[in-house]
């Protein structure tokens, strides 16, 4: 589908809650669960990552699902979207998978693209679209229109609970579908880049020669910090700590202004209004991603690494190049530091 950020639009409507009658509609239930309490933050995170992506959203769920549905129609219409989807959970003796809804062969479309991305990147079942003629939300829209069983309130319930992931899925699926780039958080983009151009573990253990850097590192560097002639050895190899974090930030296209040397690093994080320090960070808090630094209580020494699961992705003189250690929880909380900071980008 073509799409024009500046014209088109969506509507994402909560499913239930306020009825035409004012009278508040819980939709279907299982145990303490209601389907509009899981429907709303899914529908939240969804349009929260569909904005940030340049996505023009109309929505329900802005004002907590307030709306009911002619009303939501109505302004659907009225704004002019070019796709309509209301976001709903299946009752508890349901089986469980995703299963879209629609009647018209634009709406099935959107709804099988859409359900298929979701159940495959959320691990669940894909019942297939339905076609539905008695439903409100399909017959009275203009635009193409889908509503999306998510999945039962029973037997998929551990997937509706997780409502950011789901949300960000769908966000995701509906991106897809238009033709639009999802937007990815430098702090996400450091993150895949460390990963791509460190060897994934211990250099005792791994198997690569330990004298050489990935490929892609390599080119990383090059590009990153073309003129390195007059640099230390370690340094101009890439096998120091602060060129690796350097290379990192550079090529994931976050900050081509990244200096080097582990002093001038620390000045320039906490000085440029593209990162923000983290407070009170620990092991349990921390995102992958995140710039953390330190320096011992003894010398001048210090390290400066990217998390990642658990993991440092860092480097430390020659033999050792960009690789993957298990040692954060150390990094991060040994008493023979001075002080650890830790920073994300903006």
């Amino acid at each position: 589908m073509k799409w024009n950020k500046k014209t088109d639009s969506i509507f994402l409507a909560v499913g239930h809650g306020t009825q035409i009658n004012g009278v508040w509609d819980s939709g279907c239930a299982y145990g303490q669960y209601t389907e509009a309490a899981l429907m709303l933050p899914i529908v939240k995170a969804a349009v929260k990552l569909l904005r940030k992506s340049g996505v023009k959203v109309y929505t329900d769920a802005d004002r907590d699902n307030d709306k009911n549905m002619i009303a939501t129609v109505t302004e659907a219409n009225k704004k002019k979207v070019k796709l309509y989807m209301s976001v709903h959970c299946d009752y508890k003796d349901a089986t469980a998978g995703v299963n879209p809804l629609y009647v018209s062969s634009k709406g099935k479309k959107f709804g099988e693209k859409v359900g298929k991305y979701i159940a495959k990147a959320m691990g669940m079942k894909y019942k297939g679209a339905t076609y539905r003629t008695d439903l409100y939300e399909l017959n009275s829209t203009d635009a193409p229109s889908c509503i999306l069983e998510t999945g039962s309130i029973k037997e998929d319930l551990k997937k509706l609970k997780e409502a950011k992931k789901y949300g960000r899925t769908l966000a995701k699926a509906i991106c897809k579908y238009i033709g639009v780039e999802v937007y990815v958080s430098n702090r996400t983009k450091i993150a895949r880049k460390a990963c791509e151009l460190c060897y994934p573990g211990n250099p005792k253990k791994a198997k690569y020669p330990s004298g050489k850097p990935t490929a892609a590192y390599k080119k990383a560097l090059k590009k990153a910090y073309p003129d390195r002639k007059s640099w230390s050895t370690p340094a101009r190899k890439g096998a120091s700590c602060d060129v690796n974090v350097g290379t990192t930030v550079r090529s994931a296209g976050v900050d081509k202004t990244f200096p080097r040397g582990l002093s001038d690093q620390i000045k320039y994080l906490e000085a440029s209004d593209k990162y923000k320090r983290v407070k009170k960070p620990t092991l349990k808090s921390m995102k992958n991603g995140y710039i953390v630094v330190y320096k011992n209580k003894t010398g001048n020494k210090g390290h400066i690494w990217i998390y990642y699961d658990g993991k440092c992705k860092h480097a430390a003189y020659n033999k050792y190049y960009p690789r993957t250690t298990n040692n954060a929880k150390s990094q991060l909380s040994s008493k023979k530091r001075a002080w650890v900071r830790v920073y994300c980008a903006k």
